[in-house]
């Protein structure tokens, strides 16, 4: 499990460094989210791919129960 957060949390830490919010800003999608902004749900889509552990694979529970990878993804 440690060693899904430590990929979980380097792939987020790569994803960083592309500049998603300029992809975003060209997308129609932004204007319409009101819930999350573009780079924060494509981390949140990240973890969601990665996570393997079936019991995990709820987004809500995997972020609530590790606080790493809830900062990972930009907070609450």
């Amino acid at each position: 499990m440690a060693e899904s957060i430590t990929l979980v949390s380097l792939m987020l830490q790569a994803l960083k460094q592309v500049p998603l919010q300029d992809i975003f800003e060209r997308d129609p999608y932004e204007s319409r989210s009101t819930a999350l902004p573009g780079p924060k749900l494509m981390g949140v889509l990240v973890v969601h791919q990665l996570i393997k552990s079936p019991y995990l694979r709820g987004v809500v529970t995997a972020l609530n129960e590790h606080q790493p990878l809830q900062e990972a993804v930009g907070g609450p």
